[in-house]
């Protein structure tokens, strides 16, 4: 599947990059610019893999996040996750 989306300059950007490590709902991921961003997942949190469905519960988030792990997470500005996917294998 492919995800287009149009975000304002002005808009969170996405954090992509590798899963260093999940503590709790926590999720850090080391970006590509070799940054550690520290995302919070909450029950609102859509988690999914490549596909769209089934939708993970948050309880499962490791199965697409774990040390290693390539993701995607939309964050706002208070690094809540609005949706956290796998962004591939």
């Amino acid at each position: 599947s492919l995800d287009v989306q149009a975000i304002p300059a002005w808009a969170p950007q996405p954090v992509i990059g590798a899963v260093d490590r999940v503590e709790g709902d926590d999720v850090t991921i080391r970006t590509e610019d070799d940054e550690l961003v520290t995302v919070h997942c909450t029950d609102a949190t859509l988690i999914r893999d490549m596909n769209p469905w089934p939708r993970i519960p948050l309880a499962e988030v490791e199965k697409i996040a774990y040390p290693g792990a390539h993701v995607m997470a939309m964050a706002r500005t208070d690094r809540t996750v609005t949706v956290l996917r796998r962004n591939f294998y």
